[in-house]
């Protein structure tokens, strides 16, 4: 099974300790401090309630500027630092066919199991989270067909919805 985008920080983050809320939380003034200033324009965007405002620090700042925060997040939560290298680009390379789907992922966020993320989904459908997934599988196939599986076992789209990519891996070009 692909961890997708919306999958890997709702539930499963929340299952392996490493959610966003633990990391500003708790995480981060104890262990990472180091990381606070790499790290502080991209703190807030948990707290965002629409797209612009997930995006807004992402594509304020350069590419330079999550990599240092990225980098220092590895050593002890690599896992949340590839996240933050999705998220930023998904904000810079698919904002317009991820803005419904990249808020209800955060939305998400809050949810310790499939159902309540799911539930997040919902109101974006099918075609609004195909037209993510797709494009988010042009620079990261996995989590963009992840995207679009996550989706088919919400409910939301199914087999017949799904790009043909979606089930296997890239063709050859």
């Amino acid at each position: 099974m692909y961890f997708s985008l919306l999958s890997v920080l709702s539930a499963v983050s929340v299952a392996r300790g490493t959610d966003f809320g633990t990391f500003k939380g708790n995480v981060m003034p104890r262990q990472l401090a180091n990381c606070t200033t790499p790290c502080a324009p991209f703190l807030t965007f948990t707290e965002c309630t629409n797209s612009t405002c997930i995006c807004g620090p992402f594509n304020s700042t350069s590419p330079d500027a999550v990599t240092a925060c990225t980098s220092c997040l590895a050593p002890s939560l690599p896992y949340v630092a590839s996240n933050l290298t999705l998220v930023a680009m998904v904000c810079s390379k698919c904002y317009s066919p991820c803005n419904a789907t990249l808020f209800a992922y955060i939305e998400s966020l809050q949810c310790n199991d499939t159902a309540c993320a799911c539930a997040s989904f919902v109101p974006v459908g099918a075609t609004a989270i195909q037209a993510c997934g797709t494009c988010v599988e042009s620079f990261d196939y996995q989590d963009g067909a992840g995207v679009i599986e996550f989706a088919q076992e919400c409910g939301i789209t199914n087999s017949t919805t799904a790009s043909p990519s979606a089930s296997g891996s890239p063709s050859a070009s």
